[in-house]
């Protein structure tokens, strides 16, 4: 009895993440206009479901993934360029150069604290300075 209890409070939980995963996309691709060149950092399930929502809406846009030591960027690049989006890949080290270009950021967060702060991957506050 308990153990079904369990599995059924960890399935409605799935369920509510993944339809909030898919609401925020749908609302955070409203802002992504066409010719939008978009710098993603980390691999976010988000992100990529918000890219993914804009491109089926008809926005052309050009991803530049950035590549860091975890060479997650290549993974994330590779999946966008499944979902027809044109991606380019980029060192972490270029950033700040690359930044002159860019038009929207996108960054995933491990965690969101109360105060709004948010926990991701190394690099992170390199980007967010940079685009400032």
């Amino acid at each position: 009895e308990c153990r079904d209890e369990i599995l059924r409070r960890g399935r409605a939980f799935a369920a509510h993440a993944t339809n909030a995963r898919d609401d925020i996309a749908g609302h955070a691709s409203s802002f992504l206009r066409d010719g939008s060149r978009v710098l993603v950092h980390g691999r976010s399930r988000v992100v990529q479901a918000t890219l993914k929502a804009a491109a089926k809406s008809g926005v052309s846009l050009e991803a530049v993934v950035v590549n860091g030591a975890d060479d997650c960027g290549a993974c994330v690049a590779q999946e966008l360029r499944e979902e027809g989006i044109t991606t380019r890949i980029i060192a972490d080290a270029a950033v700040a150069r690359e930044m002159e270009v860019i038009d929207v950021v996108l960054v995933g967060a491990e965690a969101v604290a109360e105060n709004g702060g948010v926990v991701n991957k190394v690099g992170t506050l390199t980007v967010a300075c940079c685009a400032r």
